[in-house]
This record gives C-alpha cells, sequence and structure tokens, in this order.
C-alpha cells in the first residue's frame, strides 16, 4: 500500500509541473501573438500613410505639370517657368524623402520579426 500513496503524490507533482510550464508556453505565445498583432499593425499604418504620400505626389506632379503649361501658354521661357516651379519642384523633393523614410521603417519592422 505504501506504493499506491506514493504514485498519486508524483502523478500530483507532475500535473502540477506540467500546468507550470503549459502556462509558461501559453503566455510565452500570447506575448509573441501579441507583439506581432501591434508590428502588423504599426506596417498597415505605414503603409497607408505611404499610400495617402504617393496620391499627393500625383497631384504635385499634376500641379507642376499645369503650371507649366500655363507659363509657356503665357509666353514664359522655359528657363523662366522652371525657376518659377522650384517651390513645387522642393515639394516634390520632400514628399520622395518622407515616402522612402516611411517605407524604410516598414522594412526596418518587417526584418525585426
Amino acid at each position: 500500500m505504501s506504493t499506491t500513496r506514493k504514485n498519486p503524490k508524483d502523478f500530483a507533482s507532475v500535473v502540477r509541473k506540467t500546468g507550470k510550464k503549459l502556462g509558461k508556453t501559453l503566455r510565452s505565445t500570447a506575448q509573441a501573438a501579441g507583439k506581432a498583432a501591434g508590428k502588423t499593425a504599426e506596417v498597415v499604418a505605414l503603409r497607408a500613410k505611404v499610400s495617402g504620400k504617393q496620391v499627393r505626389l500625383k497631384a504635385e506632379f499634376l500641379k507642376l505639370g499645369e503650371s507649366f503649361y500655363r507659363a509657356r501658354k503665357s509666353g514664359m521661357s522655359a528657363e523662366q517657368c522652371l525657376a518659377s516651379m522650384q517651390p513645387q519642384v522642393g515639394k516634390l523633393d520632400s514628399l520622395h524623402q518622407e515616402i522612402a523614410t516611411l517605407q524604410l521603417r516598414e522594412k526596418t519592422i518587417r526584418s525585426s520579426r
């Protein structure tokens, strides 16, 4: 009978240890899933920002083309047109840089997974 008493204690000990291990595994899995979800949400937000800036970039290019056309139609030389459009070109450069920065951030996040 003494062997039957040890078995329930051993079994209970094994169950306790297994429960602790399972708890740790579940907790670490949940933490990893939460971290991955956070990264995914950040990537989605960055992509949305890039998309919005690309829309603005296309609109700025359209404005630039229209400005050039109107300036040439009014009799300005090509050189005068280009000189007057430097602020618009600056906006385009700035948008390109912002897009590149956001894309680099996305790449960094994706590679850290």
